[in-house]
């Protein structure tokens, strides 16, 4: 963005921060195996160390912030398109927690990763896991409580964030779709009211003109469809594996999720465009 002009938008310094993130993440993932401890199981090109994986499973925690942003960004124009909010009403009283709880829970997320040795290999990358979890001994075997209850939380966190935030941007889009329609069905009633009162209707009468009108609402459903389905494809893979995170902790579990997490790692950097 050139100028303040355009960062005087909320929406634009939505995007910017969000932007900068997804940038730190992408690059972390893009280092794929490499940073992953040698000697690690069930993986290949493996040629970092406990420090280097550690590194990208913060860059991967903080990730989480993109998501965060795009459920703001998605509160931000329900509140301009459906309710008709004012964008320096909505700044002064929302900017700063929008901010605040896109930054804060991803950090605070990593900082705990790397206080309680949590990153560990993930096959394909590295992020909260068992550093027993591929071994023939079982998952969790040597892991104190504390690591333990601190690895579940972390991983409930993360299911509980990725399910609000497909919520929150599902219902924003449905609601968008809906004020759309409604304004779009109250312009043809106008439309047709005008017709049959003037005599000079043969260009308002003509299907060409009406029809951009009329193809508003269905477009705007179409975006958001798609829009939903990305959201859907990116973070669906994210939450069924932590859950299988779950189920595995402290047990053994002989699940195979090689297919499931080259997934994630093809898909889940996409998330910011």
């Amino acid at each position: 963005l050139r100028g303040s002009k355009k960062l005087r938008l909320l929406h634009n310094r939505i995007l910017v921060c969000m932007s900068i993130v997804d940038v730190l993440y992408s690059s972390a993932l893009s280092f794929s195996t490499s940073p992953i401890p040698r000697g690690s199981r069930c993986t290949f090109g493996n040629i970092g160390n406990a420090q280097t994986c550690a590194a990208q499973g913060f860059f991967v925690t903080l990730g989480g912030s993109v998501p965060l942003y795009n459920a703001a960004l998605s509160i931000h124009y329900m509140a301009r398109i459906c309710y008709k909010a004012n964008e320096e009403t909505i700044a002064k009283k929302f900017e700063v927690f929008m901010h605040a709880t896109a930054l804060i829970i991803p950090f605070g997320a990593g900082i705990l990763g790397l206080v309680f040795n949590l990153f560990q290999s993930r096959l394909v990358f590295c992020w909260i896991a068992d550093e027993c979890r591929f071994s023939e001994e079982g998952c969790g075997e040597g892991w104190d409580g504390v690591r333990a209850k601190v690895n579940a939380f972390l991983i409930y966190l993360f299911v509980g964030i990725y399910t609000i935030i497909i919520f929150v941007i599902t219902t924003s889009m449905f609601m968008i779709f809906r004020v759309v329609r409604k304004r779009e069905q109250a312009m043809k009633r106008y439309s047709f009211t005008r017709r049959d009162n003037s005599s000079h209707s043969r260009n308002m009468s003509d299907p060409r003109k009406s029809s951009p009108a009329q193809s508003t609402s269905d477009q705007t459903a179409k975006q958001a469809i798609l829009y939903v389905l990305a959201l859907l494809i990116t973070y669906c893979p994210a939450i069924v594996s932590c859950i299988i995170d779950l189920v595995c902790l402290n047990r053994t579990c002989k699940i195979p999720l090689d297919e499931l997490n080259i997934f994630i790692a093809t898909f889940h950097p996409l998330q910011g465009f």
